[in-house]
């Protein structure tokens, strides 16, 4: 080893390494290492990695921060508590009972009903504002896909023989 290199390493103060198997100071390291195992079973039974990762990783370690994972009502107080919509409540409980079902914890699992909101429609008014604030040629494309309700695929694919010169309307026909 060089002699530089080796005076550099000497006055390097010692720091505490939290890699490995030494536990980050405040963590339960026994939880997060439960919750991995809980996670690599899922993998396991063939759930997808976005559903493990999405679901339950972010389910489990929110709960996990805020309330005991071993206690059933602590987590369903803090479930009361939480001002979220009842779907996302629906899915807190069914990612926590899973758990529950495998460490062996016994949990009454509350019942929550997802209510369907109606989806949001522009008015006219917000449409047209929209279409002729775009660009020429994008305010064109917007406007005919809004006006024949096709889409944006098959009016990339309109050729000129496909639009009746007489009465101005597109005649769709197979082609290959």
């Amino acid at each position: 080893m060089p002699a530089g290199v080796a005076e550099r390493l000497k006055r390097r103060p010692a720091e505490p390494l939290y890699m490995g198997s030494t536990p980050i100071p405040g963590s339960n390291a026994e939880l997060l290492c439960s919750i991995a195992n809980f996670l690599c079973k899922l993998k396991k039974e063939g759930l997808k990695e976005t559903t493990i990762v999405q679901n339950y990783s972010k389910v489990l370690r929110n709960l996990e921060k805020n309330c005991s994972l071993g206690n059933p009502d602590t987590v369903l107080s803090y479930l009361a508590s939480k001002e979220t919509s009842e779907g996302r409540k629906e899915l807190v409980v069914d990612c926590y009972s899973r758990y529950c079902q495998w460490a062996h914890i016994p949990f009454a699992k509350p019942r929550y009903k997802r209510q369907d909101r109606l989806p949001y429609v522009p008015l006219e008014l917000d449409i047209e504002a929209l279409v002729s604030a775009l660009p020429r040629k994008l305010s064109i494309f917007t406007r005919t896909l809004k006006e024949i309700g096709a889409r944006p695929r098959e009016l990339w694919r309109v050729k000129w023989i496909d639009v009746d010169s007489g009465s101005y309307c597109f005649v769709y026909g197979i082609r290959w």
